[in-house]
C-alpha cells in the first residue's frame, strides 16, 4: 500500500510539472504572436501597410541603420510601410575614413562573406537590431538586401579577396566548387546564371552556398529583419533552368519562411531584376518563389513621362506578364541611378529630373497590385550612411504614399487624355461618390493648370486634392480642377475628407497607449493649449522617459535652419514632470533638438519634422531611437 501511494505521490507530481511546462509553452507562444501582431496594430495606427505587397517600400540606399532610425517617424509619417537597406553583409575593402559614394558603393555589392557585417557603412548587428526594434513602434517593416550572387574580387574579377579566407575559409579554399570559371555575359542561358558580373560568380547550386546564404536569413530573422530583397536575382538560376538549373531559391526562402514560422512572425522576400534574364527563360520560375521586379515596365513609364508620351506611360499590361500581387515597380532605382542599368531609353537616371522622376513614381504608386518602391537619392555630398536629400517626403510623394495605401483593394482603370496620365481607383459596385479617388499626372509642365480629362469610372461628384487643397469635380464624364505645381494631383472623393484628415494625412498626431489609441484634432488640441497667433507652430518635447535627459545639469536646446543651438523653455505639469517647448513660424517645418551637457557640450543632435500647428514628441527610452506623437494630456502653460 505505502509503495502504491508513493506511486501515486510521484505520479501527480509528474503531472503537475508537466502541466507546468505546457503552460509555460503555451504563454510564450501567445507572447510572440502579441508581438507579432503590435508592429501591424502599430502600421494601422499610422495608416500603413501591414503587408509589405501591399504598401510602399523605401529604399534608403547606403543609409546607415542609425541614419535610418533617426528618421522613422518621418518614415512612417510619409506613408511608407517598409524600409529597404542596402546589403548587410561586410563590403569589400571596407574603409572608416572614406564615405564617398561615389568611389565606394561597388563594395557593398562584393561582400566578402555571408554573416551581419562587424564593419560596414550601415553599421553592425547590434545597430540593425536597434533598428528593428525602434522600426515596430511605427509598423514599419525592414527588408536589407542580401548578395548571393558573387563575392569580392581580388586583383582582377575571377580572383578572391584576401579577407574572404579568414571569414569563409572553406569557400575561398575551393574556388572550382563554389564560382562558376565562365566569363562572357550573354543572353545565352549559362552566359546569364553563370557569366562573370565584374566579380566572382558563386555557384548557388552549391548545397554548401545555399547553406551559407539560409544562415544569413535565419541570423537576420534573428535581428528582427522582416524581409529580404535579392540582388541580381535574375542573374540566380531557377528550378526551371534546365541543366543549368538548381533549387537555391526554393532551398533557402523555404528554409527561411520555416525558421520566421516557428519564431511566429513572417518574412517578405523579392528578387532584383534590373536586366534582361535571357532567352528561354521565364519570370513565373522565379515568381512561384518571390515578388520581382518589373523594371522594363517601370523604366519605359518613367522614359514615357520625359518624352511627355501620356499614351505609353499609361499602358495597363506589365512587361513580365506576372500577377501583379507578385511584382515591384519604381521610378528608378540605384541600378538605374548609379549603376547605368536603366532600359526604356533612359540607362542613367540620374539626370532626370527630380519632377520627372515623382510623376514616373506617382503612376507607379497608383498601380493596383504591385508593391512601389521609393528610391533616396543621395544629396550632394554622397557621403556612405547619410540620409540624401529629402524628397521622399516632400508633400507629393507623401500624398501618393498615403493614396497607395487607401486604396489598395480599389480597382483600376489607367488612361491617357491629351498629356494628362489618370488612374481611376474605384469601388467596383459603387454608383456613388463613396471611397473612390485619383491620381492625375501631367507631362506638359507648361500647359494649363486648368484641367479637363475624361473620366470611365468615377461617380459624379466633388474630390479633394491632397497636394494643394483644390477641389475637383466629376460631371458628365469628365473631371475639371486645377492642378498644382507639381504637375500631380492626388484626389479622394468629398466624402472621405474627413476619414482621411484625421487617420491618415495627420498620421503623426497619435499616441498609443496600453492598446488604446487616442485622436485629437488640432482644433480641440488648440482649446487645452496656449492660444498660438496666426502663423506660428508650436512644439512641446517630453523626454522623461529618456535616461539621457534625466542626469542633473542637462538641457535640451533646438536649432532652426543654420542658426546656433539656443535653450528650449520649460515648465513643470500637474504630474511634476518637466516639459519643453518652442515656438516658431509656421514656415518652420524641421527642427534639430540635442542636449546641453552639464559642460555645456551639446551631443546627439536629432532631426524633427512639423506637420501641425500643435506638435507633441515623447521621446523613447534611448535617445536617438526616435518617439512617438501624439496629443498632450498633461497641464499646459497659459
Amino acid at each position: 500500500m505505502k509503495f502504491l501511494k508513493n506511486n501515486k505521490f510521484i505520479f501527480g507530481w509528474a503531472v503537475l510539472i508537466v502541466l507546468c511546462i505546457v503552460l509555460i509553452i503555451v504563454q510564450k507562444f501567445f507572447n510572440k504572436k502579441t508581438e507579432a501582431n503590435m508592429s501591424d496594430e502599430k502600421a494601422a495606427q499610422y495608416g500603413l501597410q501591414a503587408n509589405v505587397q501591399d504598401g510602399v517600400i523605401f529604399y534608403a540606399w547606403n543609409w546607415s541603420y542609425e541614419t535610418i532610425r533617426n528618421n522613422l517617424v518621418d518614415i512612417a509619417a510619409s506613408g511608407y510601410s517598409a524600409v529597404q537597406t542596402s546589403v548587410v553583409q561586410e563590403p569589400k575593402d571596407y574603409e572608416s575614413d572614406n564615405l564617398d559614394i561615389t568611389s565606394q558603393w561597388r563594395k557593398m555589392y562584393e561582400p566578402v562573406n555571408f554573416k551581419i557585417a562587424k564593419k560596414s557603412y550601415l553599421g553592425k548587428k547590434e545597430d540593425l537590431e536597434e533598428l528593428c526594434d525602434v522600426a515596430d513602434n511605427y509598423g514599419i517593416k525592414i527588408i536589407v538586401e542580401i548578395e548571393a550572387n558573387k563575392m569580392a574580387s581580388g586583383e582582377n574579377s575571377t580572383s578572391l579577396n584576401e579577407k574572404i579566407k579568414d571569414e569563409e575559409s572553406q569557400i575561398y579554399n575551393d574556388y572550382g566548387q563554389y564560382f562558376h570559371s565562365y566569363m562572357e555575359i550573354d543572353d545565352t542561358l549559362k552566359g546569364v546564371v553563370q557569366g562573370n558580373d565584374g566579380a566572382p560568380d558563386l555557384n548557388t547550386s552549391n548545397a554548401y552556398i545555399q547553406k551559407r546564404v539560409g544562415d544569413l536569413m535565419c541570423d537576420c530573422i534573428d535581428a528582427g529583419v522582416d524581409g529580404f530583397r535579392f540582388d541580381s536575382a535574375g542573374l540566380i538560376e531557377t528550378s526551371s533552368d534546365a541543366y543549368y538549373g538548381s533549387s537555391f531559391f526554393e532551398t533557402v526562402i523555404g528554409r527561411a519562411k520555416n525558421y520566421a514560422k516557428n519564431k511566429n512572425t513572417r518574412v517578405y522576400f523579392y528578387g532584383a531584376i534590373a536586366t534582361d534574364i535571357g532567352n528561354e527563360r521565364f519570370y513565373s520560375a522565379y515568381t512561384k518563389n518571390l515578388s520581382i521586379t518589373d523594371n522594363k515596365t517601370s523604366d519605359s513609364i518613367l522614359a514615357a513621362v520625359v518624352a511627355g508620351d501620356a499614351d505609353k506611360a499609361a499602358a495597363s499590361a506589365y512587361y513580365t506578364g506576372e500577377n501583379p500581387n507578385k511584382l515591384l515597380l519604381w521610378a528608378e532605382s540605384y541600378e538605374t541611378y548609379a549603376d547605368n542599368k536603366g532600359s526604356g531609353g533612359i540607362a542613367d537616371t540620374s539626370v532626370v529630373s527630380v519632377k520627372n522622376i515623382n510623376k514616373a513614381y506617382a503612376i507607379v504608386a497608383s498601380r493596383k497590385g504591385p508593391a512601389a518602391i521609393y528610391f533616396a537619392r543621395p544629396d550632394e555630398n554622397g557621403v556612405m550612411g547619410n540620409s540624401g536629400d529629402s524628397e521622399w517626403m516632400s508633400d507629393e510623394v507623401r500624398a501618393i504614399n498615403k493614396f497607395h495605401n487607401v486604396f489598395y483593394k480599389n480597382e483600376e482603370h489607367i488612361s491617357a487624355s491629351g498629356k494628362y496620365v489618370i488612374n481611376e481607383r474605384y469601388l467596383k459596385d459603387s454608383k456613388k461618390s463613396g471611397n473612390n479617388g485619383a491620381i492625375i499626372v501631367g507631362l506638359d509642365d507648361n500647359a494649363s493648370k486648368s484641367v479637363e480629362i475624361t473620366v470611365s469610372k468615377l461617380p459624379d461628384g466633388k474630390y479633394n486634392d491632397m497636394i494643394t487643397g483644390n477641389v475637383f469635380e466629376v460631371k458628365n464624364g469628365k473631371i475639371t480642377g486645377k492642378i498644382g505645381d507639381s504637375n500631380i494631383a492626388v484626389l479622394y472623393s468629398d466624402s472621405m475628407k474627413n476619414q482621411i484628415n484625421k487617420k491618415n494625412v495627420d498620421s503623426k498626431t497619435k499616441e498609443t497607449k496600453d492598446t488604446k489609441t487616442t485622436e485629437t484634432t488640432e482644433e480641440t488640441k488648440a482649446e487645452e493649449t496656449m492660444a498660438l497667433e496666426d502663423g506660428k507652430r508650436i512644439l512641446y518635447i517630453d523626454f522623461n522617459d529618456c535616461e539621457w535627459f534625466n542626469e542633473e545639469g542637462t538641457n535640451a536646446v533646438i536649432k532652426l535652419d543654420d542658426g546656433e543651438y539656443e535653450d528650449m523653455e520649460s515648465f513643470i505639469n500637474d504630474e511634476n514632470k518637466k516639459i519643453y517647448y518652442v515656438i516658431f513660424d509656421d514656415t518652420v517645418k524641421k527642427c534639430s533638438i540635442a542636449r546641453k551637457n552639464s559642460a555645456s557640450e551639446v551631443e546627439k543632435p536629432y532631426t524633427l519634422t512639423l506637420q501641425n500647428k500643435y506638435n507633441m514628441f515623447k521621446s523613447l527610452k534611448k535617445w536617438g531611437n526616435g518617439g512617438t506623437w501624439g496629443n498632450y494630456e498633461g497641464s499646459l502653460p497659459k
